[in-house]
């Protein structure tokens, strides 16, 4: 038999121990998703606060249906193209990119309630 055997004295072992735990802290901090205060992500707050006075309190869901149902259906979109099953999950999203996303949403939307008005002249015509 060739044990293996590694001899320490009860400081060392402390030591070695404690040298141990702060590798792991600073493996798993590097690992870790970015922390935001609270359950969602501070970016989504902000969106989400924009949403809700643009569909409800705006002229921007007039004649679309409630305002509640706009908004979750644009909930979905964010889950959707960031695929996250909830926005408690959007806190893993590197911050910006879910700006950038609502930025070129809202453009995208723009140009085609845009369109729609034009279009909606021509038939009135």
């Amino acid at each position: 038999m060739n044990p293996i055997a590694i001899v320490m004295t009860p400081e060392q072992l402390e030591a070695m121990k404690a040298s141990i735990k702060q590798e792991l802290r600073e493996e798993l901090q590097k690992a870790s998703v970015p922390a935001y205060s609270g359950v969602y992500a501070a970016e989504w707050l902000e969106i989400r606060d924009d949403i809700i006075a643009k569909l409800r309190n705006g002229n921007y869901g007039k004649g679309c249906g409630h305002w509640y149902h706009n908004q979750t259906s644009l909930y979905a979109v964010f889950r959707l193209a960031f695929r996250k099953p909830d926005v408690k999950a959007f806190r893993t999203i590197e911050r910006g990119r879910m700006s950038s996303f609502y930025k070129e949403l809202l453009s995208l939307m723009d140009k085609y309630r845009d369109n729609n008005d034009q279009e909606t002249n021509l038939i009135a015509d």
